[in-house]
């Protein structure tokens, strides 16, 4: 059903790109990411020179540039709400990965959009319609995220999926290093994962 989603990244900040029950064992404990068994896109920015940009991502708005920082090589946006998209194909089940690191000054955050092509031929960001809406960054001396999905085909209406460290609840994630981040669609569903702990689902 969606088989061409475009990938938005929003830099807002510096991207170098709990709550414990420890007597409770479900889903959220027990799920594993399973990254697939076919890799449709990889960049690990070791071949792109310092200062350089990334061959196959459009800037949509801003600038960026590719950075070394604790001796790997990561985007690094140049203007805040720099817009960058990537088009790839996706199959019916997929996953996206990636790492990224938030500084304090100015909370720093990262948005990521899943499109459909429809959707990149309209307003793209937050005031434009996108599949999934995922926010991950600095909050105050926590690292944190929120999840967002568009519920119907018409308008620009998102449902508020899951959130930790944006709240007034707090419970964030230790902050000043680096998070891996992960959206996973498999049987109808969509998990995110935020250093391998599985922290948010819902159908897809």
């Amino acid at each position: 059903m969606r088989s061409h989603i475009a990938c938005l990244m929003i830099l807002l900040g510096w991207l170098v790109v709990g709550l414990g029950y420890a007597q409770i064992r479900g889903g959220a404990e027990a799920a594993q990411f399973e990254p697939g068994d076919m890799v449709i896109y990889q960049e690990d920015l070791s071949g792109t020179p310092i200062g350089g940009q990334v061959e196959g991502w459009e800037i949509v708005q801003g600038s960026y540039e590719v950075a070394e920082f604790q001796r790997r090589r990561w985007f690094r946006p140049l203007a805040y709400g720099t817009h960058i998209l990537r088009q790839l194909r996706f199959p019916q089940e997929f996953s996206v990965e990636f790492t990224a690191y938030f500084f304090e000054p100015g909370n720093a955050e990262l948005r990521v959009f899943l499109h459909t092509e429809e959707e990149t031929k309209r307003e793209i960001g937050p005031d434009g319609p996108a599949q999934v809406y995922l926010t991950v960054g600095r909050v105050e001396k926590t690292d944190g995220f929120k999840l967002r999905k568009r519920i119907r085909p018409a308008g620009v209406i998102y449902q508020d999926v899951a959130q930790r460290g944006y709240d007034a609840y707090g419970g964030g994630f230790p902050a000043d290093r680096p998070h891996h981040i992960a959206l996973q669609v498999r049987g109808g569903e969509l998990a995110l994962f935020f250093d391998g702990e599985r922290v948010a689902t819902t159908p897809f």
